[in-house]
């Protein structure tokens, strides 16, 4: 009889969270700090092109001289003070040379790009998701099968090991049988890990995590 080979021990189990279910576009837009921040440089851009197009209005002033709040506005006797404003006036958006249709063109067109980017982010962000849960999906139901292969692989090697005690088989055979079940188990091992990435990879795409997670979901 050949010697017997020390048994080994099982691998360990190896946890792989659940998917995040539940989740809507416009909440993984908020979450996502790249989508954030290309929001806030649009919303900038708009008030920048606001403030270009209030310098076509007129604008009002007053100006002072001394501290004590008395105004003088002139050519309006009766509503004079005594030194504490130097005049009123009134700036008008007149004789530019175009500066200001240029300033106001130059924030359209900004704004116009800053909405682009905004775009192209928020769709490469809902790829990424998309992508993710697919990977994800595709190694759960490919870990699904290999759990089978590996049960079935198992139960080979076992089989194998009777038929050799009782004649009916090789030792190379029994050895085979038992070198299949470690590979199809290893295969197991490597879809588990890849769904563990892919995972990571999903909370990734979605901006994070959000609350009600378990703490073994986290790790």
């Amino acid at each position: 009889m050949p010697q017997a080979a020390a048994a080994l021990s099982p691998p360990p189990v190896l946890f792989v969270p659940a998917p995040p279910a539940g989740q809507v576009p416009s909440d993984v837009i908020e979450r996502r700090p790249d989508v954030r921040a290309m929001a806030a440089l649009v919303r900038a851009q708009a008030a920048r092109l606001g403030s270009a197009k209030a310098d076509r209005f007129p604008r009002f002033y007053l100006t002072f001289l001394g501290q004590d709040g008395r105004l003088h506005v002139d050519g309006l006797p009766a509503l004079s003070g005594t030194g504490g404003l130097v005049g009123a006036g009134v700036q008008l958006p007149i004789f530019t040379a175009g500066r200001i249709q240029a300033s106001i063109d130059a924030g359209d067109a900004r704004l116009q790009a800053a909405q682009a980017e905004y775009n192209q982010a928020v769709l490469r962000t809902l790829e990424e998701v998309d992508n993710a849960y697919s990977q994800r999906s595709s190694l759960d139901q490919r870990g699904a099968r290999l759990a089978d292969v590996v049960a079935t692989a198992q139960r080979n090697s076992q089989n194998a090991m009777r038929l050799y005690e009782g004649g009916r088989r090789t030792l190379q055979d029994v050895l085979d049988a038992r070198v299949g079940a470690l590979q199809r188990e290893d295969d197991l091992i490597q879809t588990q890990t890849a769904q563990a990435l892919a995972t990571v990879q999903l909370y990734r795409a979605l901006g994070g995590e959000w609350p009600g997670e378990t703490e073994s979901a986290r790790h």
